[in-house]
């Protein structure tokens, strides 16, 4: 193994950086061999001595345009300062940390392969170039596809995690959601969602798209699985080439869709009838809740009508008998006046009847109240008897 930074530091000096344009420092060969299927497959022949390891700071590469650091073990790649970017080939390494410039021209961008884990990396990606995007057997956090939206130029997308030798088995990329946010990507012409838990949003996809696949063979419980079912035949058995592709992929997705989308509008019909199922039950709950306090408030108005005679009865009575002591006061008063008498006793007397007659206008008062709340019948709040 060779320290990637040292390696570096000593092939090219800082001076030279500048020049530099291309920069291929790839750790494996790839030669053809005939596999299964009667086609041509690579296969990848390392030189673990001549492999680069450890962080790699590519910073000083100011006017690189296209990279190719493939098949290292690599750990961090920092990429900030290289705004003129187009090309960036970094996969099959160790890779944990990457920085890419916020301003570049990227075209195609591939770091499959490895165990990144933060994908907010792709905002620093550029929409309008960006045509290629392989970031496949890696390890990220869970995401959806909305940081995916921008990209309208995206020809080639692969976002899953395949069951390759010598990766751990909780290691992959852990997408999830629909895939409503790619509807806009007229240009895709292939996407990779292999064992993911993206399960919804097929009926979004654009016509574009010649292979597709999304296999569950590394995660059997991936919700994925709900996407690869839709493509089962009559034997319930989803056709697949070579790397997972479905076989006749874009002819079979219109009529997936049109099934889908019929789906949907079956269950919108479903969950209208039961919302209108509903509100017909409460409509009916409402109709006996009123009613009963309809009956509720008659019975009320009944027992405050008898009430209310009670009291102007009781207060008849109260004043009558007011009165006749007001009327026996005053003759005591005529009386006294016609002897000699105290004036404090006749003080006293004068005070009573002046208590007495206030006491009597009190009821006179609640009289009228009562004739007034005679008048008034109870309801509810914010409705009409």
């Amino acid at each position: 193994m060779v320290n990637a930074q040292e390696w570096l530091d000593k092939n090219y000096p800082k001076e030279k950086r500048i020049e530099i344009k291309k920069l291929d420092i790839k750790g494996g060969l790839y030669v053809p061999r005939v596999g299964g299927y009667n086609v041509t497959i690579f296969e990848k022949v390392s030189f673990e001595s001549k492999k680069l390891q450890g962080p790699l700071d590519l910073r000083d590469f100011v006017n690189l345009e296209k990279l190719n650091c493939s098949v290292n073990k690599i750990t961090d790649l920092n990429l900030s300062s290289c705004g003129k970017l187009k090309n960036v080939d970094c996969h099959d390494n160790q890779l944990i940390n990457l920085k890419l410039p916020s301003n570049n021209q990227i075209v195609e961008f591939n770091c499959k392969n490895n165990y990144l884990t933060d994908a907010s990396f792709i905002k620093c990606l550029n929409p309008t170039t960006l045509t290629e995007l392989s970031i496949f057997n890696n390890n990220f956090s869970p995401l959806d596809l909305e940081i995916l939206r921008p990209f309208i130029n995206l020809e080639v997308l692969w976002l899953g995690s395949w069951n390759e030798k010598g990766r751990e088995k909780d290691a992959y990329n852990r997408f999830f959601g629909s895939l409503e946010p790619l509807k806009n990507l007229t240009k895709l012409k292939e996407l990779g969602i292999d064992n993911t838990d993206i399960d919804s949003g097929l009926e979004h996809l654009p016509a574009s798209i010649r292979k597709f696949s999304c296999q569950t063979n590394l995660r059997l419980n991936a919700r994925v699985k709900a996407i690869h079912n839709l493509f089962a035949n009559e034997e319930g058995k989803v056709e697949e080439g070579f790397w997972g592709n479905m076989e006749g992929f874009s002819e079979k997705l219109p009529a997936v869709q049109k099934k889908i989308l019929q789906e949907k509008e079956k269950n919108r019909f479903k969950e209208q009838e039961t919302k209108i199922n509903y509100l017909e039950t409460k409509v009916q709950e409402l109709t006996q809740q009123l009613q009963a306090a309809k009956e509720g408030i008659k019975s009320l108005e009944q027992e405050k009508k008898e009430l209310q005679r009670k009291l102007w009865e009781k207060n008849q009575q109260a004043s009558t008998i007011l009165e006749y002591h007001i009327i026996e006061k005053q003759e005591q008063l005529t009386n006294l006046s016609s002897i000699p008498a105290s004036q404090e006793k006749i003080n006293l007397i004068q005070e009573e009847i002046k208590a007495l007659q206030e006491e009597l206008a009190k009821m006179e008062r609640t009289e009228q109240q009562l004739q007034v709340l005679q008048k008034e019948p109870l309801g509810i709040p914010g409705s009409s008897k």
